[in-house]
């Protein structure tokens, strides 16, 4: 279904002939989105094919076979315009090519889990999978590839957790899992810090630093870059004794990771619960969409059926009195930009802008977004109401595609 959140309207877009539910996808380079297996039958079987929706027309076509049947698989946008399939079932991972074929990277088979995979790109252009199992892994995605232990995130297995790309190669992971955590069966409210940035070292080195915990445990929840970079943690359930629903212990306060303070800060709460299959956006004009949830067996025994959206207004969009804040505007921007070199932003606001970023798009599903990355921009001082920025370095920063500013 296509549906435009501006006004309200919305249209069946459906796929003919195979059932992509619960597969993986995230945006190309050219805006189009990329679908990667689903579901066969009702043994939870993936299938081997790939979709396409083209975004201009939107229309479905078919895309090439991938080389094994992948259900839950997870799919990272890279710096070459090309996408890596990881997991789902398969041990060796795929990449989708820029003439529309698929590679397989046959030396760089490992992980296989049904659980989507937490991935980001390093600024070298490799990728890590960062979760949500505690050995991290290093996947050069060229050639036949090659996989290279990294080391352990942490001592959880973080299923059903959340990650973020909040900075140029620091990822924040937080929540998941089914532990003893103050009690039995609970998930964590513990969140680290995965730091793929460093570039001076070959093999290029990986820090994991422990941040301040959320204020409760979650799982099945989701968690959302924000227009300022930071990340907002929205829904989820407090006990993992059912692994996908648990109407008794919803979770509905928002709760907001300031990546300067590294302090989680409790927002207002949500009226309905979002636990398994919800899922969570950045609009453009700030906001967050929340929505979703259900479908599923466990889902049908409670009842649980969401069937609706809620939006979040982040705390930028207010004064301190609880009056709404004055915006800026951009008046004028590329569309495009080049990779490190400067363009212009034109605003009535421009002497008030204290920081620059870009958002890329979403692609949100099962607790984790494998296509949003927070991209700060340097920038000069106004003049007349023009700022330069200056666009990413690199392409493996900030994979090509579309961005909000």
């Amino acid at each position: 279904m296509v549906w435009n959140p501006t006004n309200d309207t919305f249209k069946q877009t459906n796929v003919s002939n195979y059932n992509i539910f619960c597969a993986g996808y995230t945006q190309l380079a050219d805006g189009n989105v990329l679908v990667a297996g689903g579901n066969k039958n009702a043994a939870l079987d993936g299938i081997v094919q790939t979709h396409l929706f083209n975004w201009k027309t939107e229309t479905w076509s078919r895309g090439p076979d991938m080389a094994a049947a992948r259900w839950y698989p997870a799919v990272q946008a890279l710096g070459n315009n090309e996408a890596v399939i990881v997991g789902g079932g398969a041990a060796v991972p795929e990449v989708y090519q820029t003439d529309q074929t698929l590679r397989r990277l046959s030396n760089a088979s490992g992980y296989s889990d049904r659980l989507y995979a937490f991935l980001t790109t390093r600024p070298n252009g490799q990728v890590e999978l960062m979760g949500p199992v505690t050995q991290m892994n290093t996947i050069d995605t060229s050639g036949t590839g090659a996989i290279a232990a990294t080391k352990a995130r942490d001592r959880i297995n973080r299923t059903y957790g959340g990650f973020a790309t909040y900075d140029i190669g620091k990822v924040l992971v937080a929540g998941g899992g089914d532990i003893p955590e103050g009690a039995p069966h609970v998930p964590t409210k513990t969140a680290y810090i995965v730091d793929v940035s460093d570039t001076s070292t070959s093999p290029p080195s990986t820090t994991v630093t422990q941040t301040s915990s959320m204020s409760v445990g979650r799982r099945q929840h989701n968690l959302t870059i924000l227009a300022d970079g930071s990340v907002l943690a929205t829904g989820g359930m407090s006990k993992a004794t059912n692994a996908n629903v648990d109407l008794t212990n919803p979770v509905f306060a928002a709760e907001r990771w300031d990546p300067k303070t590294k302090a989680w800060t409790v927002l207002s709460s949500a009226k309905r619960v979002r636990q398994y299959h919800s899922s969570a956006t950045l609009l453009p004009d700030g906001r967050v969409l929340t929505g979703g949830g259900g479908v599923c067996a466990s889902c049908v025994t409670a009842g649980y059926l969401e069937k609706n959206i809620e939006y979040f207004e982040p705390p930028y969009l207010y004064k301190q009195d609880g009056s709404k804040a004055s915006r800026p505007v951009i008046d004028k921007a590329p569309d495009t930009a080049t990779y490190d070199q400067d363009f212009e932003i034109e605003s009535a606001a421009a002497a008030s802008i204290a920081k620059v970023g870009l958002v890329r798009l979403g692609a949100a599903t099962h607790s984790q977004d494998q296509g949003q990355r927070y991209v700060p921009l340097n920038f000069k001082p106004p003049i007349n109401n023009k700022i330069t920025a200056t666009a990413p370095k690199t392409s493996n920063i900030a994979p090509a595609g579309y961005y909000m500013l």
